[in-house]
């Protein structure tokens, strides 16, 4: 306050200079009465300034503080009556303070010393206490929607100690508005029916033009329930266009669609199936088309009979329970065999990998890629960086007796081989995460993807061609129906034709899962080059200690709902004996369905076995595996025993759960 009465301070001090100079001229020219004088008034003068201003600002001061009281009383008054809710929170979550209009939003309870997460329900408090974050959209508080924002303060008693300011501001309207645009947007479904062909193949002809009446009214039905659009543009898909509350609904029931269109009676062996792709929350109707046709392609490639919905960049998957059904042709054969004469012959050389723990299968089909590409005369290898022992003894015979040119290098090799216009083929896998090698594929599209796997979240998709067919028994099946329309008139040695026949032989276990009608031609014509199925049985015997091992595994079981689960001991580390132990499990009574467990290192491998039934691919694949309904697998890395067992059981009670509700 000083400071604003500076200025008449500064200007008493200037007088008094001047008053003083005069009374001091005026003493010398020797009229001292009038410097006497002078002195006196100037004295008097300076007492009456300052006791003048030292009132005149006492007066400013009481001002500026009842001033302020009133300031502070309708501050205080604001606070309390505002209508947005206010309240101070500690650190503990305990509310120590609010303002009236917090008595709306707790139906006019008390809230003073309560805990504030028994009014924010939705919301993690311990978190939001500890975040950096200051606002929280669409806050739910008994059935009603705030934006919340939050600032710290220091605490007046405790300066250390920091206490939350929380604002509530009404989002009601808002929420309405977004909640109303986002049930309103189109979604795109697309619509296929599986196995059209093979279905009305397997009925009589007068009887196909009322099944196909029943299929498309089904379908057409089930766009009208949703009030949307439905349209046929192939002999077999469809596209549906509805508004997402519709498609919110069926997500809730699981699409029963998919069991609806089976209650069609197409004949004796086969039920009619349909796969969906949905695109949600798409930003535009063709960025929903486009998630559509994605998730529709995913659907196809798992098997087909399930929904696979696209949201932006997460998957949804509903249904694919059924077995698949062999519907290639061998016109599709031709057409892949012919473009990968194509690309082959534009390439400078060819490089073959597989998947991590290269199983029969997946050595058996490349060395025959080999076989063909090396006579087609490019320069072909296979990448092989070790040996396991369920692929030592073909691998050792076939370079014993056929590996004249040193097809099998290794990685750290491999790099010698690569040029700007080389060709990778990977066989039996397309998930990127578990080919061999993978860093080899980095920034090359000049690849072919040939797998009977299940297509996964994670495959490949920047291959130059993918030849994917889950309804395959296995990729040397694949190979096998190409390999004449690679190169025309091109016989495999018998050495080839025993491991593609090797691998069709583990992979379908003994000619009993996933075989079809071309699985048996692919053997009769790999038998009719000279494979021998007693020399194929060699490769999967073992010794003795092998089947003791085997045996104890099998005893570890535990049987509960026809799923067997057993566990390999601690001083076993081998995958191939777990996986023989989930075969053999299957051959018991009652048993429909088998786990077996095996810790290697620090990851725990699972191998799971089905009769048909239960889709093991279904329960490994909600823990990060995957596979065929069949034949499954899963690694679970930096997990004990005890905690896989667990996930895992927690993943068939999931499944069994599903499956009653249906």
């Amino acid at each position: 306050m000083e400071s604003k009465f500076r200025f008449l301070k500064k200007a008493n001090h200037i007088y008094l200079i001047i008053i003083l100079v005069l009374s001091l001229a005026a003493f010398m020219n020797g009229s001292h009465f009038i410097a006497i004088l002078s002195v006196i008034v100037l004295g008097i003068t300076n007492i009456s300034s300052s006791i003048f201003i030292k009132k005149r600002e006492t007066q400013i001061n009481e001002v500026i503080e009842d001033f302020n009281m009133s300031l502070d009383t309708v501050y205080k008054n604001t606070l309390l009556n505002m209508p947005l809710p206010m309240m101070i929170v500690s650190n503990k979550g305990t509310i120590l303070w609010a303002n009236s209009s917090c008595s709306i939003i707790n139906e006019n309870k008390k809230i003073l010393s309560r805990n504030i997460n028994t009014i924010f329900n939705d919301i993690d408090t311990t978190k939001l206490l500890k975040s950096d974050k200051d606002y929280y959209k669409d806050v739910e508080i008994n059935g009603s929607f705030y934006d919340l924002y939050m600032s710290k303060i220091k605490h007046n008693v405790n300066k250390d100690e920091n206490v939350n300011l929380f604002y509530l501001v009404n989002s009601e309207k808002r929420h309405e508005i977004e909640k109303k645009y986002k049930e309103e947007r189109y979604v795109v479904i697309i619509l296929e029916v599986d196995n059209l062909e093979e279905v009305l193949r397997d009925i009589e002809e007068e009887r196909r033009p009322i099944l196909l009446a029943k299929i498309e009214r089904k379908i057409i039905a089930y766009g009208q329930k949703m009030h949307g659009i439905t349209r046929k543009y192939t002999s077999n898909r469809y596209i549906i266009i509805v508004e997402q509350k519709y498609i919110e609904e069926e997500i809730e029931n699981k699409f029963n669609i998919l069991d609806e269109i089976k209650e069609i009676n197409a004949g004796e062996r086969l039920l009619v199936t349909i796969s969906m792709g949905v695109g949600l929350n798409g930003k535009s109707p063709l960025d929903s088309q486009d998630s559509a046709i994605s998730a529709i392609e995913l659907a196809l490639g798992r098997g087909g009979d399930q929904v696979v919905v696209k949201n932006k960049d997460k998957f949804l998957f509903f249904g694919g329970k059924s077995k698949e059904v062999e519907k290639r042709t061998k016109v599709k054969s031709r057409v892949i065999g012919h473009a990968i004469k194509d690309i082959v012959n534009y390439s400078d050389n060819v490089l073959i990998l597989g998947h991590i723990n290269p199983d029969i299968d997946c050595i058996g089909s490349a060395i025959g890629l080999n076989s063909v590409i090396t006579a087609m005369g490019k320069q072909c290898n296979i990448i092989l960086d070790s040996l396991n022992a369920s692929i030592e003894d073909i691998v050792t015979k076939y370079i014993e007796e056929e590996d004249k040119n040193h097809v099998f290098i290794t990685g750290e090799d491999a790099i010698d081989y690569i040029s700007d216009n080389t060709l990778f083929i990977v066989v039996d896998t397309n998930n990127k995460k578990y080919v061999a090698n993978k860093e080899l594929l980095k920034g090359n599209s000049n690849m072919i993807v040939i797998d009977h796997h299940r297509k996964s979240l994670d495959s490949i998709e920047d291959a130059s061609l993918s030849y994917i067919e889950p309804y395959a028994s296995a990729t040397s099946e694949l190979v096998t129906e190409i390999i004449p329309y690679i190169k025309e008139g091109h016989k495999l040695s018998y050495m080839e034709a025993e491991s593609l026949l090797a691998g069709i032989t583990i992979d379908t276990k003994n000619f009993t899962f996933k075989t079809g009608v071309k699985t048996f031609e692919a053997a009769a014509y790999l038998k009719s080059l000279g494979a021998d199925t007693v020399e194929i049985k060699k490769l999967f015997s073992c010794d003795l200690e092998r089947m003791i091992k085997r045996c104890d595994i099998i005893r570890s079981a535990k049987v509960n709902n026809g799923i067997a689960i057993a566990r390999c001991p601690k001083e076993v580390e081998d995958k191939l004996l777990a996986a023989q132990a989930a075969d053999e499990l299957l051959n018991i009574t009652g048993i429909e369905a088998s786990f077996v467990l095996v810790k290697v290192g620090n990851s725990v491998t699972i191998s799971g076995r089905s009769l048909g039934q239960i889709n093991v691919q279904l329960i490994l694949e909600a823990i990060g595996g995957g596979g065929h309904l069949t034949m499954a697998g899963a690694t679970i890395n930096d997990r004990t025993l005890d905690e896989t067992q667990l996930m895992l059981e927690e993943s068939i009670n999931k499944y069994l759960r599903e499956g009653e509700e249906k």
